[in-house]
């Protein structure tokens, strides 16, 4: 199930977007991340440190979002 991308997560990237101060210059931790979105969300309104966790199995996933997305996210991601 964590593979998956949830409506929800989408729900929350798009507040995000509208609501970027929420995360800008923060330090972010997104729980149960999945794929990320929200977290990736974040980094590219501009929070400053952003951490994705999740169950060890989908450690990879993460890493393989936040790898193909550095040319955005420019550092300052990891996930455990």
């Amino acid at each position: 199930l964590g593979s998956v991308s949830w409506p929800g997560a989408s729900t929350l990237a798009n507040f995000l977007q509208q609501n970027p101060d929420y995360v800008r210059n923060k330090r972010v931790i997104e729980l149960g991340s999945g794929p990320g979105l929200p977290a990736l969300t974040a980094r590219t309104l501009g929070a400053k440190q952003v951490v994705l966790t999740d169950q060890k199995p989908l450690i990879g996933l993460m890493q393989e979002n936040i790898d193909s997305n550095q040319h955005v996210l420019q550092g300052n991601v990891t996930c455990t």
